[in-house]
């Protein structure tokens, strides 16, 4: 069985921040590894740029098709899908992402994805995909890579489009989709092989692409505007050897790109990142990688992001992401923030410690209960107290408390 994987990007600038796709390189890793428990045959191909996935569409006609699917590249996405229908009929077309999630996995969200926004697609992978895509491409193997067959089954841990660009209006939503049982995450992140350890992403050293590691899964934080950690009951981690030969193996490697993302939703949330960090820099000094590293801070803990800041010894930015000061936003979003002074007095800790950083912080504009004065009252204390403030516009995206019904109706 023939697996094309995408994580596709835009290329029509010339140039953006495109990572290395170590999500498809989970999916992938972990697909093979199941594959081999079966004894099935299977061949893996990753891609970022859409011109290339189209030739090899066209040249060596894939079994499956599986693309990432965010708000930045759904329409890319939901093209190449339709090319790779128009090729071959027969190829089935797997989605995953954080397009659906426990929250809007049902059979209206299905609705507004199939006929809307991509009706090329045969399925789509809820919450993390891992469990579920081998789900879909263990049942497509047991009915002989039959499309017409394989929507036909029940297939948790999905959603399956029965009648894909079917516009028959006498159809219901029960009738054009099945929504599978919620099958939950994996117990041990570490069932999933390396994609870097065992080679999958090595070509990607060779392109403009910055590499990003993940060495824990979940948020503790359920904000509203955001689906990090929805489908997750708790903090899983990869284990830390594992995660000191992915930083080794990397930095090596990396010749194009001076940043490394930490994909963590709050690094400096366990003991362990301290020594992270540190061989983080061990490695800055020995291959000139990473020479920046881009973190997001947990939001709690000041001491621990204290110790695992230091250990960066300068390549890194100190901050934390506040979205807003105003108390009757925090509580409409669900969202905890180390305070304004916390994050100072970790700053005047740091620079005792030799380390000398302009602290960063980011804002959301247009939260719920959010008024034009509050924002504008939230940036002059933080430039008051010495911020770099980043604004970003609120954008409600699929899969978050924030973009339900009940949300939209109560503060928009």
């Amino acid at each position: 069985m023939k697996i094309f994987f995408g994580d596709l990007v835009h290329t029509w600038s010339g140039s953006g921040i495109w990572t290395t796709p170590l999500n498809i390189g989970y999916v992938a890793s972990y697909a093979k590894k199941k594959a081999k428990e079966i004894n099935l045959e299977i061949s893996t191909q990753l891609f970022k740029d859409p011109t290339n996935i189209i030739e090899s569409i066209k040249s060596e006609k894939p079994d499956v098709l599986a693309l990432s699917y965010y708000v930045w590249n759904e329409n890319l996405n939901s093209k190449i899908m339709s090319i790779a229908k128009e090729l071959n009929p027969n190829v089935l077309n797997i989605a995953g992402g954080p397009h659906f999630t426990n929250i809007n996995a049902n059979l209206r969200g299905a609705e507004v994805f199939f006929d809307d926004i991509s009706p090329d697609c045969d399925i789509y992978i809820v919450n993390q995909g891992e469990k579920g895509f081998w789900n879909a491409i263990e049942r497509f193997n047991d009915v002989n890579n039959s499309v017409q067959k394989l929507r036909q089954e029940k297939i948790d841990g999905t959603i399956v489009n029965l009648f894909p660009r079917n516009n028959d209006s006498n159809l219901s939503s029960e009738e054009k989709f099945f929504v599978g049982e919620n099958i939950g995450p994996l117990d041990d992140l570490n069932d999933i092989p390396s994609p870097y350890l065992n080679g999958m992403l090595d070509d990607f050293f060779d392109g403009p692409y910055i590499p990003i590691i993940e060495t824990n899964r979940s948020c503790p934080y359920r904000c509203t505007f955001c689906a990090w950690g929805i489908g997750t009951q708790k903090l899983l981690r990869f284990d830390e050897e594992r995660v000191m030969k992915e930083i080794e193996y990397i930095s090596k490697r990396t010749k194009n790109a001076a940043s490394l993302f930490i994909a963590d939703a709050n690094f400096g949330i366990l003991e362990r990142d301290a020594d992270f960090a540190k061989e983080m820099y061990k490695c800055s000094t020995k291959y000139n990688f990473p020479q920046h590293v881009i973190v997001q801070w947990n939001k709690t803990r000041p001491d621990r992001v204290l110790n695992t800041a230091k250990e960066f010894r300068g390549i890194t930015s100190v901050g934390a992401s506040m979205q807003t000061l105003d108390e009757n936003v925090l509580g409409a979003i669900k969202r905890k923030n180390l305070s304004a002074e916390q994050v100072m007095k970790l700053l005047t800790d740091l620079k005792d410690l030799g380390i000398k950083e302009t602290p960063f912080t980011e804002l959301i504009i247009g939260l719920p209960n959010e008024t034009r004065e509050s924002h504008l009252h939230a940036n002059r204390e933080l430039i008051n107290l010495g911020f770099s403030v980043q604004n970003y516009n609120l954008h409600l995206l699929p899969g978050t408390e924030m973009d339900t019904e009940e949300s939209r109706n109560n503060y928009f």
